[in-house]
């Protein structure tokens, strides 16, 4: 791992741990990025064939910077496990790989990510003595009298659940700033997301949430794609395709009608007004980023577009809102909960991530104009602010 590439960001390589599994092939890694003063951080856990511990690291990064958007002011970390999220043994796979890094755990808060959900990891988490997945940052914090607040925060259900996968606040905070970057986009150029078209990769917590709410600000769902596949949604309404999205799966319930346009990369080469990748890393990569016709794309996914990939969307004059201001909702949800005194309700959470999001692209936006630099690079020197402790 001497040689392994450092993303070109803020804050530095911390710690990289490897971990192999006695009983499996499965292998996998904890990186922790950010600032060395600094001895907490977080960051979830995903399980996927051909994890590698570049990814942890990337990832790391991109949390480290999600942080300095949303809070608290923390390193970033991930948990990357190189194993088979479909085997039946996953269960098993996952809690050898959590009890080898019990000790980091202590100062690091973790969660469900690709390949691995929340009541998963949360399950194998209990198992081990820790009751609430962000117990190692409020722990290294100082902050364990918040536990019970955290806890109702990332429980409170929705007064409208959209689907059996997005029911609660947690299960919506990063669809939800997903949508508010964009609708700020389209408001600071002058203009409204109503009427927008919109082509939407993933329908899981992220891109599920972000899509319905998408819709019921005017924009139109054009098309949909998830791993089974892409398809129109020409004459549908997104709010009532995504009700059957299976909670297991995070695939939608295929029905005879549907109009299908191909694998899910499909979706990608649509011409929108913005496409929305909300499904897993690296999905824009040099051999399809020539395709794409949206004039802006919407992180919705961590990392998912590669480094190079990100230099010829620029060239070619597509927008890139970044990922560590359009996914940070559920970041600024467990932070409104470790650290706020608002009331829990869903309107006031979801208004306190909206005020975070929306002042955090217009900061950005505002830095790349001026200064005449990508929307990325500008969001970065945002993240170094700490401006959500103005709303928190």
């Amino acid at each position: 791992m001497d040689s392994l590439p450092l993303p070109d960001t803020r804050g530095g390589l911390i710690y990289l741990k490897e971990w192999r599994d006695n009983l499996t092939d499965a292998q996998g890694w904890l990186a922790r990025w950010g600032d060395p003063n600094l001895n907490v951080s977080g960051g979830g856990i995903r399980m996927k064939i051909n994890g590698m511990p570049e990814e942890a690291v990337f990832l790391a990064s991109t949390m480290y910077e999600k942080f300095g958007i949303a809070g608290p002011e923390i390193n970033g970390s991930k948990f990357v496990i190189d194993y088979d999220p479909n085997s039946p043994d996953k269960m098993s796979v996952l809690s050898r790989f959590i009890g080898s890094f019990l000790h980091e755990l202590e100062n690091v808060g973790t969660a469900g990510d690709l390949g691995v959900s929340e009541e998963e990891s949360a399950e194998v988490l209990r198992k081990h003595g820790i009751d609430n997945p962000q117990f190692g940052i409020l722990n290294g914090l100082g902050l364990l009298n918040n536990l019970g607040r955290l806890g109702e925060i990332m429980h409170t259900p929705l007064q409208e659940k959209l689907s059996p996968k997005h029911e609660r606040l947690v299960d919506i905070a990063a669809g939800w700033s997903a949508f508010i970057s964009l609708k700020t986009y389209y408001e600071l150029k002058g203009g409204t997301i109503a009427g927008k078209t919109i082509a939407l990769q993933g329908v899981g917590a992220v891109g599920g949430s972000a899509g319905f709410y998408l819709e019921k600000a005017g924009a139109i769902i054009v098309a949909v794609a998830d791993r089974e596949g892409s398809l129109s949604l020409e004459g549908r309404r997104f709010e009532d395709v995504v009700k059957n999205v299976d909670p297991k799966t995070g695939c939608l319930n295929r029905r005879s009608d549907f109009e299908t346009l191909g694998d899910s990369q499909a979706v990608l080469n649509l011409p929108a007004d913005a496409l929305v990748v909300a499904a897993t890393s690296e999905v824009i990569k040099d051999n399809n980023v020539g395709y794409i016709k949206a004039g802006v794309i919407v992180e919705g996914a961590n990392h998912p577009i590669t480094p190079s990939a990100d230099k010829s969307l620029e060239e070619n004059g597509i927008l890139v809102l970044p990922d560590f201001i359009v996914n940070a909702g559920t970041a600024e949800l467990f932070t409104i909960g470790m650290l706020g005194d608002c009331e829990i309700s869903e309107q006031m959470v979801l208004q306190k991530i909206a005020q975070i999001t929306r002042n955090a692209m217009t900061h950005a936006s505002g830095i790349s104009s001026n200064e005449g630099i990508p929307l990325r690079e500008a969001a970065r020197i945002v993240s170094t602010m700490m401006l959500w402790k103005q709303f928190v």
